[in-house]
């Protein structure tokens, strides 16, 4: 038995009870941090602005703006973060694969102007643009009457993704909710449903590094816990979120358990994003101690 495995052999225990409070998550009485938060800049529904004002009414003292390979919110929100009273930490959430598995790394303390970033980022830009024209497409066959120029316009130069497609579909009333258009129209597996382009694990993580910052797991699943996590550590991540609404106290512990094991920093927020999730009551309730961002600091100087 492997390093790993023996590890998850003896900490991880999927019928132990889950009722405990997650670590990160009550009462606040310190000053604490949320490094995942989305804006409008990529499928949030607030500004930067916006969500640095409700991050400050909740307490917190640093955020993250992690939005969807795009960096295009952070400049604002450092600006409303010096104003503010709250530090901004420049990151990134971006999609890899690792082997058959889709993995989301965030980038923290990127330097966020990095040419070989951005010029991923204008690719990338380009090939959403090609993946929402082949689902328009497909929607149209379905008697849809969507269209791509409606979403560019509406995207206002931000990532166009499947909730910009799901807000264009209920509002031809073609559907009742917004959740029913990913059920029946553009979930994995279904009729308009198009692959994203996806890097490797590897150059994930690369990139990151190569853009003065650090790669953390986005909310591990048990898939990955069981699959490909040891490929994700030997790929060279530098950390974990063990803090995050999907985890429970005792998935919480051992993620903990497992970034203790192999040297890992850990991180966590709320995944903020707004709107229809209705997840305004997660800012506050999924934070970290400043502690983790200290550690971040000293991995980046060491």
């Amino acid at each position: 038995m492997d390093k790993l495995a023996r590890f998850h052999h003896i900490n991880y225990h999927p019928n132990a009870s889950g009722d405990q409070i997650p670590v990160g998550k009550g009462e606040q009485q310190s000053p604490m941090g949320d490094l995942h938060m989305h804006t409008s800049f990529s499928d949030g529904i607030y500004t930067p602005e916006e969500v640095i004002r409700k991050a400050k009414k909740r307490g917190l003292a640093a955020i993250s703006i992690t939005d969807h390979d795009s960096v295009n919110g952070i400049d604002e929100a450092i600006e409303t973060g010096l104003s503010s009273d709250i530090e901004i930490i420049p990151g990134i959430e971006l999609s890899a694969m690792c082997g058959n598995l889709e993995v989301h790394v965030l980038g923290y303390f990127i330097d966020h102007r990095d040419k070989e970033l951005q010029d991923y980022l204008v690719f990338f830009r380009t090939q959403r643009i090609k993946r929402a024209r082949e689902m328009v497409r497909r929607l149209n066959d379905l008697k849809i009457p969507v269209t791509i120029d409606h979403l560019i316009d509406n995207a206002e130069g931000r990532s166009i993704g499947r909730p910009h497609i799901a807000e264009a579909v209920l509002e031809t009333g073609s559907v009742n909710t917004y959740l029913e258009v990913f059920h029946k129209y553009i979930g994995f597996g279904c009729p308009a449903y198009v692959e994203k382009y996806r890097l490797d694990i590897h150059d994930a993580v690369g990139m990151i590094a190569k853009a003065g910052g650090l790669s953390f797991i986005a909310h591990p699943s048990d898939v990955l816990r069981d699959t490909v996590l040891p490929d994700i550590i030997q790929a060279g991540i530098d950390g974990i979120e063990t803090v995050h609404p999907s985890l429970n106290n005792q998935k919480s512990k051992y993620y903990r358990g497992i970034a203790q094991e192999y040297y890992l920093l850990e991180s966590g927020g709320s995944d903020f994003h707004g709107g229809k999730r209705g997840d305004d009551a997660h800012i506050g309730s999924y934070r970290i101690p400043l502690d983790y961002i200290d550690a971040m600091r000293k991995r980046l100087v060491a």
